[in-house]
């Protein structure tokens, strides 16, 4: 389908949808490469493998601390400025925080005493780097995460070293740019941290002359909505852990679609524009002769990012419709086999027939489903 023109963009609601949504990451591995995006995230299916996937629980291990840090810097910006009710606010998230790390292990009675400990120790801390440490430190002591033999990387020793280098920069930024809080005044306000969205996005084109409408189940999860203090304007924050934070790193972000699509997420959730984005990258573990521990990209968008956005989330979603009943017949972009340095695990599902495909699809292979709402 040539799409001529992109006319509208908004986040409607009260529309039901029956199926699990398109987030991000299902979108992306979809135009990368149909035949493994449609099998992997369409029909949910992998080789069975009881291997870790320590990018992944790594990653999640670091996004909770980086959800701890939002939550501490509104409670001690209560602190500072004397708000009690941001102190609250702050305190109230955390703690969900810390419930979520433990799994409901701890009574609240427990999980209560625990923050008031660290709270405790933290005050006998000489600066806000050692108190952050502090509560990242019982987050990883305490979430189960534990280092794989054949993994000299993701250590936890790497871990809380990173987290060091990322949390003193964190520090500044989030002195010219707090988190987001709808009402500063209520405890169970809405605020910028570990936002998840479930949305219809509602996208009207022109295509062969005449105008069409299509609504789009987009899902996801915002790492965390700021505010500048310079001119009260929205900012997205988007954590990312890598190995290497170069140049390349940094410029994939300049057009990045996902970056687009959460700043529509974030501008309906808050009710307000946001058009400007901050993307945070941890490399793990520190550089110990040259590169970045931490590296920041700021990413603004315009008007066109968000027809090109759409246009790209269309094109994709239409591949999916023609293959979807038929994900051994998906096109291959062979290009992907070894992205990221690593060959693809379906490429021996790619060299058979299509005959065989059907049957390793149906009777070889797993159903792993995968949403970033369940995390």
């Amino acid at each position: 389908m040539f799409i001529e023109e992109i006319t509208n963009i908004e986040v409607v609601d009260n529309i039901e949808h029956n199926d699990k949504g398109y987030d991000f990451s299902t979108l992306n591995a979809i135009s990368t490469c149909p035949f493994y995006g449609i099998t992997r995230f369409i029909h949910n299916k992998v080789f069975d493998d009881s291997a870790r996937n320590m990018a992944l629980e790594c990653g999640d291990l670091c996004h909770k601390c980086f959800a701890a840090y939002r939550a501490l810097s509104i409670y001690y910006r209560g602190k500072k400025e004397n708000k009690d009710t941001l102190m609250r606010i702050g305190y109230k998230n955390l703690y969900e925080n810390f419930y979520d790390t433990v799994n409901g292990e701890l009574a609240n009675e427990e999980l209560d005493k625990v923050l008031e400990d660290l709270f405790t120790e933290a005050e006998n801390k000489a600066g806000m780097l050692a108190k952050y440490l502090l509560f990242s430190d019982w987050i990883i002591d305490n979430s189960g995460y534990y280092e794989d033999p054949d993994d000299k990387k993701r250590t936890i020793a790497n871990i809380k070293e990173s987290l060091m280098a990322y949390c003193s920069n964190f520090l500044n930024f989030v002195e010219d740019e707090p988190v987001w809080i709808e009402d500063e005044n209520d405890i169970n306000s809405k605020i910028g941290i570990e936002i998840p969205f479930d949305v219809t996005v509602k996208i009207t084109f022109i295509a062969n002359g005449a105008e069409h409408t299509q609504y789009v189940h987009f899902i996801g999860k915002l790492d965390g909505i700021h505010v500048r203090n310079l001119d009260k304007t929205l900012i997205v924050h988007e954590n990312k852990t890598a190995s290497r934070l170069d140049d390349a790193w940094s410029g994939q972000w300049f057009k990045s679609h996902q970056i687009t699509g959460y700043c529509l997420a974030a501008s309906y959730f808050t009710g307000q524009n946001c058009l400007q984005a901050r993307v945070l990258g941890m490399q793990i573990p520190v550089p110990k002769y040259s590169g970045y521990a931490f590296r920041t990209e700021r990413v603004d968008r315009d008007t066109f990012y968000f027809s090109d956005w759409a246009r790209w989330v269309l094109s994709t979603i239409e591949i999916v419709e023609e293959y979807k009943d038929h994900p051994e017949k998906a096109p291959m972009n062979t290009h992907a086999c070894c992205k990221y340095y690593k060959q693809c695990a379906f490429v021996p599902l790619c060299c058979v027939d299509e005959a065989e495909r059907i049957n390793i699809i149906e009777n070889e292979m797993v159903t792993q489903e995968w949403s970033p709402l369940d995390e």
